[in-house]
């Protein structure tokens, strides 16, 4: 398997043609043949180590490939649904970040596009799905900074040569790892949070997601992709259900 897809874990189910047929004649188009390769390849997955694509003097993230898997966060189906969000008629969604941002490609030209969730245009990252895979840039799962994260307190961050590379990303890593007193040093001194509710829920990180409650945190405020921390714990029945105990609702279930 071709770099970096040799990275993804958790990936869907095999496809074959009959497969990507079927979602061509639900989505009314037929898909660009590089996202066709794509998804023989490899149906979608989770980038097991920290996953990101260079684009002028910022690096966003690539959290995960879109699938084809009914009911899973990241089926192209599904994403292709939110049209309040983008066009699917004009460009796919390939890949998402942890800000609920979007990689996506262009139905007629193959281009590489980013979408920010907060609005403004779709913007060219590249020309083609072979340049953005030769762009992204995977640090190991157990990189130094992860190592960092799971034990260090804000104290010996700041005094590690990498702070300010990950300075935006710390609160979140920590969060993922159950580190409370990381989190805790990351909110009071000011450092973006990231998606850190979300990472501690997904993860199992009950300190964190208890102490975030108790400062104040919504457990169910709507994400902008329009989803809830219980949404995203669908896959884990276990951790929805410590979700629910936390009065976490899935976003369908919340009072209108």
């Amino acid at each position: 398997m071709r770099y970096p897809l040799e990275h993804l874990e958790d990936s869907g189910p095999d496809l074959d043609e009959e497969d990507l047929k079927a979602l061509e004649e639900q989505l009314k188009l037929k898909l660009p043949p590089s996202l066709r390769g794509l998804l023989l390849e490899v149906n979608g997955g989770d980038f097991e180590g920290l996953a990101s694509f260079k684009t002028g003097n910022k690096s966003p993230d690539v959290r995960a490939f879109c699938r084809i898997e009914e009911d899973h966060d990241d089926d192209i189906l599904h994403l292709c649904e939110l049209v309040e969000y983008f066009d699917f008629r004009k460009h796919l969604p390939l890949a998402s970040t942890w800000g609920g941002d979007f990689w996506v490609i262009g139905v007629k030209d193959h281009a590489i596009y980013y979408w920010d969730h907060e609005g403004g245009p779709l913007r060219k990252i590249c020309d083609s799905l072979d340049e953005f895979l030769a762009g992204i840039e995977v640090e190991p799962a157990e990189s130094e900074f992860v190592i960092k994260c799971k034990t260090a307190s804000l104290t010996e961050m700041k005094a590690w040569h990498g702070f300010e590379e990950h300075r935006g990303k710390i609160c979140q890593e920590a969060a993922k790892h159950d580190n409370l007193v990381l989190v805790k040093g990351c909110l009071e001194d000011g450092l973006p949070p990231g998606m850190v509710m979300r990472c501690a829920a997904m993860n199992g990180s009950w300190s964190v997601l208890d102490h975030l409650i108790s400062q104040g945190w919504d457990i169910n405020k709507l994400e902008p992709d329009g989803r809830t921390i219980r949404d995203w714990t669908d896959y884990n029945p276990a951790r929805a259900v410590e979700v629910e105990k936390r009065g976490g609702l899935r976003s369908k279930d919340l009072p209108a």
